[in-house]
């Protein structure tokens, strides 16, 4: 099998019209860090190590309890109560820790998922929660209401964010390749999906008055749709380690973004408290939650290889479209990959960095090799080769 490959050109200062809504790649404002871009450390109370599934609090935000070591999994997601003084924290297998305020509504540890949970939001009530798979699947606990979602079909596309409209009556899931699905009252204000991305979608946010969100790459990229505001982004910078998440300001002037290093950078009227970017981690920082009563926010880490995830190394990523049948006689799809069997037996599901899960079908390739499929030349070339961390689920 022939792949498609071209040396990867970073796209920088260009706004793209999609819709009615605009997406937004640009450096950041002169205010943000400088080439190459380090998040700032506060000089006062910064950890020099921080274990897994741990809670670290800056400025006026308080360590209420972290789930810990003993905990089931990696800690993926962490959503501040609206009522302030709590929050919550969700693992890759559904377990759900509330502290302060926020109230345990039930998880889903005992349901057998078909993939990991990858976010957690509350309600705006503060009496309930939703959580996605990276399948789609939403799960409903509390006073959230369950108004669908794509587990179970098997061209849903993969699911890395979640987004709640002000209402509580709806949602968006949002997927690597910058896919919006919305239920309820949410609305579509735009996506990437026909765009090729320099990185993957990993993150997502609605706006206060819920008539629009951001995306973010994990290169920092920010995608504005709708009323959201672009207030910076670290997409022209050269990071330590890449962006895991975004939490927007309460008046939706701003926004952090969150490095799996545990690095803080702010943009808008978002304020700087601290940052782990000199500690050592024991697993990657997830996200944070930022408490609308004080002033200050706290970072999460989860465990390495997201706790239920079994590392199979680093692995070439390559692309190609041309059109036919697998070697296992399967239709070419996004869904399918190329591998060579003695490394990855066919049939195999693997969770690739930025891109979810996909099926090992067909062969062609060797080693540490991976060809995945795209209808799209552009997308190939777009593409060229790339390295990603490559798991299997446990």
């Amino acid at each position: 099998m022939k792949s498609v490959m071209r040396t990867r050109t970073l796209t920088i200062g260009l706004a793209l019209a999609v819709g009615t809504a605009t997406a937004i790649i640009a450096p950041a404002p002169a205010s943000a860090a400088p080439q190459p871009a380090v998040a700032a450390l506060a000089p006062w109370g910064t950890p020099a190590n921080v274990g897994v599934n741990d809670v670290v609090p800056f400025g006026a935000a308080t360590n209420l309890g972290s789930a810990g070591s003993t905990a089931k999994g990696s800690v993926v997601s962490i959503a501040a109560s609206p009522l302030g003084g709590g929050y919550w924290t969700a693992t890759t297998y559904g377990e759900i820790t509330a502290y302060g305020t926020a109230v345990n509504k039930g998880g889903a540890s005992g349901i057998p998922l078909n993939k990991p949970i990858v976010a957690l939001v509350p309600t705006p009530s503060g009496n309930g929660y939703w959580m996605a798979a990276g399948d789609g699947g939403v799960f409903a606990f509390g006073d959230a209401q369950f108004l669908g979602s794509g587990g179970g079909d098997p061209n849903f596309p993969s699911t890395v964010g979640l987004a709640v409209t002000k209402t509580g009556n709806g949602y968006w899931l949002f997927g690597p390749k910058g896919h919006v699905v919305p239920f309820g009252d949410a609305v579509s204000y735009g996506d990437l999906s026909k765009l090729p991305l320099n990185r993957p979608i990993v993150g997502a946010a609605a706006t206060p008055s819920g008539k629009g969100y951001w995306m973010v790459a994990s290169d920092g990229g920010i995608f504005a749709f709708g009323d959201a505001g672009f207030y910076g982004s670290t997409g022209d910078m050269v990071l330590n380690k890449p962006i895991n998440g975004m939490v927007p300001t309460s008046a939706g002037k701003g926004y952090w973004l969150v490095a799996s290093d545990g690095g803080i950078f702010t943009f808008g009227d978002g304020q700087f408290f601290g940052s782990l970017g000199a500690s050592h981690l024991d697993g990657p920082a997830i996200g944070m939650a930022v408490d609308p009563t004080r002033n200050g926010y706290v970072i999460a880490t989860g465990r390495p290889g997201l706790g239920v995830l079994r590392s199979l190394g680093k692995f070439t990523i390559s692309c190609y479209a041309l059109g036919g049948r697998t070697a296992t006689g399967q239709p070419v799809s996004e869904e399918l990959i190329s591998v060579d069997p003695s490394v990855i037996p066919l049939g195999t599901k693997v969770y690739i960095e930025g891109l979810g899960w996909k099926t090992a079908a067909d062969t062609g390739v060797f080693g540490n090799w991976i060809d995945i499929w795209n209808p799209s030349i552009a997308y190939c070339i777009q593409w060229g080769l790339q390295t990603r961390s490559v798991y299997v689920f446990a």
